[in-house]
């Protein structure tokens, strides 16, 4: 049966132990701050001790009810087992708490292995505890029956796997689990047999191993011995007997719960009663100078025969002194590359005490790990740690591991922390240094102008960053004086301001004179703080430079010795004006450009210092080269216009004038306009936030005539230095559109305007070209479908306004196909299937009606990548009448319909009719392919496909060599209309030639043949002007540096049109 718990080897582990429930008991939060405990932390319990060893044991420990001791233990040791079943090793229901394995070395293995295990559980829990790690070979689990309960025979345990292949044993309540077991090793060299000995966590566990006595046993885990004699002192009782000639070892894991166990006949690597035992103190002192480190070390059982040992030092450690009653000791390093010494120790035996001195460098604010030092070929069985912290530095972070803090002990106003080791090198890392402190300071000033004096108003809002900030240094710079501090309005919900009550008073700091603002109550970091401050400097002649502007600067200058303070400006915002009736002048305004805010952005309004303010910069760094002067002048601004029209059954007409202020505030505007009737316009105001009407933001309008043109003066209601817009609306009948609106600002700085006319597809719109209208891209919005836009820019002077002719379409528009092929596949029975593309190009808002030839079956139709349901486009009336729509918002579309029809089998000679469908549209190109079957040809085919055609095709006739192509109805009433077709004809073959020298051969490009015609054009028809579709040009793969194939000769009669195809 299991007797003690625990084993108690020395006083300060049991002082630990009662002085840690105590504080745990009283304050759960100081537990709960301790690091998340793992497997191999050891859980407090209660301690059963020797009466002989009381008087050692009880001094220095507070003395408690039993009771209360109890409920303090169950409370800790409950909350520990709870965090450890979150591990992934995991206790549910309950916990090993400790476990004695016994086994005999026989024929190379470990046999009649015996196991008792104590099993805590918890109450009226049943769960499952992990058997992990297990290398045993396990026989007959049974839980053993108390003899007070009757029979006092075992009961079986269930055991058993996870799905992840865990064993674990289920329990129901405490008590000991006993079980057989075995386990085979391995041989890598002769005379020496290892053993991966692997067993289920728990607190203590032993092992007690019987080998022969000429074989000696090492563990790489642990503490091993061989006692003296039969008797060994363990926690158990009924250890079976010891046969002859057998040595029975013993091995102390602790916690641990994987070890490799060797057998070997080597008597040099034995650890036995000789081995050398120490005890080991350390105390750490941080200062910014370094850390001190001081070890007392306690050899335990020397030998005479041990002349030295051999110390482990950190590599960051530098060794001072190791010595023995005051006396120094022989030092000598081992190897430069290894921070590993041989001390030399006095001729003396029993226990022995070493003072070692070493030191180390500090980092400060940086994770630092407490240099260590071990004896090599030693074995560890306890430590304390001291850590003391200059009272010059701030600890601001401590993480033990290997260690348990103990108590804090007071000494002055020093404070040393005490912990209690359970590692020989535990991991203490910690993070030192002064204490920081970090102030975040956004500034807006506004800087006012006078003749001699430059004013300045400047507000700081200040947020603490970590720490609460009591003072607030700045130094004066430029010749700027301090007027008055006061605490603003700013700040959160229910702060009151005057708490802060900020004192001004000057202090000198490294020959520097600073400006010290103190706070009755320090700005913690919850809080935000508006100070705002006025300050003065004197002017000569009204000027000032930009780097004169700067008015303050903030050093980092700590509070007190242990702080370290860091200033952080996050933003500056600056804004210049004069005092009325000035104005700013701002020479060197092009470097300026890049850090000024228009009145307009969000972050100047938000802020109600700047709101009156013309000119904002976003930093000091933005000043520098500038010359800023505050003059006598009028108001200044840019402005842009942009007028829209659209003719419909009525115009209408939209002017914006968009007012941009530069440096003043803008009052008044005046507005001229030529070509506008006397129809009545209406004014209204568009701001940088909502749209107000005449009566809101505009104060008065007054129109009158000026050279013939309308001049409007518009007062607004008050002066404003943010963008604004002006917009004129106006409605009338499209008759008294006669010449374009052009409106324009005289007294603009900068003067930029466009006008934008659309017209839809029942009307026609003329505009006339003037020398001062630049033709441009409509920059408007997309039109409604069908709709047409011309856009020109104009300056000043305006020029004449062009002149507007407006007639209606009698006849709507009719699309162009400029390609239209039909493949045709024919099969020896007469079936035949055919495939019509069509490239359309939109005009107007009609679909494209498309008639299908007679005994045709009509399969799909397509519109780009889309199938059309066939019902949707077929007419009631005439089901071959198909009307497809086109795509609205595309200027070309792509048509594909497929159709079946059936003639006679193919014979030996067969006339193939082309079953082209009639397009209701002007077709500029189409021809046809045909795929026979195999074993018949083509006897008569000719394909003319023509780019000329698709430039000129209207204007061209067609010749009885160019085959047999069908074309439209339409088409042939559209060409015999046009009586300049043959001179057309004629100066498109004699353009190649023009400029050109007798039999002089050159290669002729697209751009320089169409020129060419342009000219022959204005020579012959002075009313005909060419236009080229250069997107269907571009679409063939034609640029205007493309080359025509054929060489060019003045003499060889070549007709262009072959060039062109």
């Amino acid at each position: 049966m299991l007797r003690l718990p625990v084993l108690i080897v020395n006083r300060s582990l049991t002082s630990l132990v009662v002085i840690l429930l105590v504080i745990a008991g009283l304050n759960s939060n100081v537990w709960s701050q301790q690091p998340i405990p793992t497997p191999e932390d050891l859980l407090y319990r209660q301690v059963k001790v020797e009466e002989g060893d009381l008087d050692e044991v009880l001094a220095g420990t507070i003395p408690v009810l039993r009771s209360q001791f109890n409920l303090m233990v169950g409370a800790i040791n409950s909350q520990t087992r709870q965090q450890l079943e979150e591990l992934p090793d995991y206790r549910q229901g309950g916990y090993i708490r400790q476990a004695l394995y016994y086994g005999a070395f026989q024929g190379g293995q470990i046999v009649n292995g015996q196991a008792v295990l104590g099993i805590e559980a918890q109450q009226d829990a049943v769960g499952l505890i992990p058997l992990s790690p297990l290398s045993l070979a396990l026989n007959s689990p049974q839980w053993v029956t108390p003899v007070e309960d009757g029979n006092g025979e075992n009961r079986a345990a269930i055991t058993g796997t996870t799905d992840r292949n865990t064993p674990v044993l289920k329990i129901t309540e405490s008590g000991e689990l006993i079980f057989n077991w075995s386990l085979s090793g391995s041989s890598i060299v002769e005379n020496e047999r290892k053993f991966s000995f692997e067993i289920p966590q728990s607190e203590s566990s032993y092992l007690v191993l019987d080998l022969p006595s000429e074989l000696l046993l090492h563990s790489t885990q642990g503490i091993v011995w061989l006692p003296e004699g039969e008797n060994v002192r363990l926690p158990v009782d009924g250890l079976p007997e010891l046969s002859a000639d057998h040595s029975r070892w013993i091995v102390q894991l602790g916690s641990q719960a994987r070890t490799i166990l060797t057998v070997h006949s080597d008597q040099g690597n034995s650890v036995n009663e000789n081995g050398l035992f120490y005890r080991q103190n350390f105390q750490y002192s941080i200062n910014p100078e370094g850390i001190g480190v001081q070890s007392q070390l306690t050899l335990e059982s020397v030998e005479e025969s041990r002349q030295q040992i051999v110390l482990t030092l950190a590599p960051e450690l530098e060794l001072i002194r190791v010595s023995h009653e005051g006396t120094e000791l022989a030092l000598s390093r081992q190897d430069e590359s290894v921070n590993r010494w041989t001390v030399g120790l006095n001729p003396d035996t029993g226990t022995i005490e070493l003072d070692i001195e070493a030191f180390a460098r500090v980092f400060p604010l940086q994770p630092q790990v407490l240099p260590s030092i071990a004896v090599d070929q030693g074995i560890w069985r306890q430590g304390q740690v001291a850590l003391e912290i200059s009272n010059q530095l701030e600890l601001y972070r401590f993480d033990i591991q290997g260690a348990i803090e103990s108590r804090v002990e007071t000494i002055g106003t020093r404070k040393r922390r005490i912990l209690e080791m359970y590692e020989p090198t535990p991991q203490l890392v910690v993070v030192t240094g002064h204490r920081e402190v970090e102030l975040h300071i956004s500034q807006v000033s506004r800087y006012e102008l006078d003749f001699n004096q430059l004013n300045l108003q400047s507000e700081l809002r200040l947020t603490a960053a970590t720490e609460a900030v009591n003072q607030l240094h700045f130094e004066l710079v430029n010749d700027w004086r301090i007027t008055s501090v006061t605490v603003g309005g700013g700040g959160r919900e229910g702060q009151r301001i005057e708490q802060y009550a900020p004192k001004l008073s000057s202090v000198v700091s490294n020959g520097i004179v600073l400006q010290q603002i103190d706070f009755s109550e320090g700005i913690k970091p919850e809080a935000d703080v508006t100070l705002v401050m006025s300050f003065e400097r004197s002017l000569s002649g009204g000027q000032v430079n930009g780097n004169s502007l700067q008015c303050m600067k903030f050093p980092n200058q700590p509070e007190s010795p242990l702080q370290q303070k860091q200033v952080v400006l996050q933003q500056h915002l600056l804004g210049l004006t004069a005092k009325q009736p000035r104005i700013l002048a701002i020479s060197g305004a092009d470097a300026a450009r890049n850090g000024q805010l228009p009145p307009s952005n969000e972050q100047v309004l938000e802020q109600a210092l700047l709101r009156d303010v013309g000119t904002v910069f976003q930093g000091t760094q933005y000043l520098q080269g500038l010359q800023i002067s505050s003059v006598v002048a009028t108001q200044s601004f840019d402005s842009n216009v942009q007028t829209v029209v659209e003719v419909g059954e009525v115009v209408v007409e939209t002017t914006r004038l968009q007012i941009t202020p530069v440096g003043t505030p803008v009052r008044k505007v005046e507005v001229l306009s030529t070509g506008l009737t006397d129809i009545g316009v209406q004014w209204t105001l568009k701001g940088t936030q909502q749209e107000t009407t005449q009566s809101d933001g505009i104060f008065n309008v007054v129109t009158s005539e000026l050279d013939g043109g309308q001049r409007w003066v518009i007062e607004l209601v008050e002066p404003t230095v943010t963008e604004f817009e002006l917009v004129a609306t106006r409605k009338f009948n499209p008759t008294q559109l006669v010449r374009l609106p052009l409106y324009r600002i005289p007294d603009a700085k900068a003067f930029e305007a466009t006008i934008e006319v659309g017209w839809g597809a029942t009307v026609e719109v003329e505009i006339s070209r003037e020398p001062t209208m630049e033709r441009i891209l409509p920059q408007g919005t997309v039109p409604i479908s069908g709709s047409y836009r011309k856009a020109y820019q104009y300056t000043v002077p305006v020029g004449t306004p062009p002149q507007v002719s407006i007639s209606s379409m009698e006849d709507p528009l009719e699309h162009f196909v400029w390609n239209a092929h039909v493949h045709s596949k024919y099969l020896i029975h007469g079936f035949s299937s055919h495939e019509v593309r069509y490239l359309v190009e939109r005009h107007g808002q009609q679909d494209l009606q498309v008639d299908l030839p007679d005994d045709v079956n009509l399969e799909s139709v397509w519109l780009g990548d889309q199938r059309i349901q066939l019902a949707s486009i077929r007419s009631s009336e005439s089901p071959n009448s198909l009307f497809i729509p086109v795509n609205a918002d595309q200027r070309f579309s792509k048509i594909r319909i497929r159709f079946t029809s059936s003639a006679q089998p193919l014979g030996f000679k067969t006339l193939l009719e082309k079953p082209l469908p009639e397009v209701r549209a002007k077709t500029l190109q189409s021809y046809w392919s045909v795929a026979v079957p195999p074993g018949f040809e083509l006897a008569n085919h000719s394909t003319d496909y023509s780019i000329a055609a698709r430039l000129l095709g209207p204007w061209l006739q067609r010749n009885s060599s160019s085959g047999d192509q069908t074309e439209s109805r339409q088409f042939k009433q559209y060409v015999a209309k046009d009586s300049a077709q043959m001179t057309i004809r004629s100066l498109v073959e004699r353009a190649p030639s023009m400029g050109q020298a007798v039999n002089a051969n050159r290669t002729l490009s697209w751009a320089q043949w169409l020129y060419n015609v342009d000219l022959l054009l204005a020579e012959e028809l002075n009313s005909t002007q060419l236009a080229v579709d250069f997107v269907a040009l571009e679409a063939v793969g034609i640029n205007p540096l493309t080359q025509l194939n054929s060489d060019i000769s003045g003499t060889s009669g070549t007709s262009a049109i072959q060039w062109l195809r």
